[in-house]
């Protein structure tokens, strides 16, 4: 997974999310954050959970499948705002781990 700054595509999503956010180098501030992405058939997509629980449960699976998501902290948004805030980046919202990572990784050698 690539870190870069985050586009949201219109989509029904509660008034509250929760992201995953990185520190970004030199550290944190109050105006920047660096958010995990992944590719998709339409461009670059950030992971968007509609709860803490599905969130701590997308991780869960993501490490059970040997494939952790790195990430330093997870914050709280307001939906109305992500394509503001992240105008080149799709939202994929409460993420299957299986559907993302499908087999568990193969075994370091």
């Amino acid at each position: 997974m690539k870190v870069v700054s985050a586009k949201v595509v219109h989509m029904d999503l509660p008034a509250t999310v929760f992201l995953l956010a990185l520190v970004p180098e030199g550290g944190p501030t109050d105006t920047r954050m660096e958010i995990p992405t992944m590719d998709g058939p339409q461009g670059r997509r950030m992971l968007v959970f509609s709860s803490i629980r599905t969130a701590a449960d997308f991780l869960t699976r993501a490490e059970q499948l040997g494939r952790p998501v790195k990430f330093d902290y997870l914050f709280r948004a307001d939906a109305s705002r992500l394509t503001a805030d992240f105008p080149e980046y799709e939202a994929i919202l409460d993420p299957s781990a299986d559907a993302l990572y499908g087999e568990p990784a193969a075994p370091d050698h």
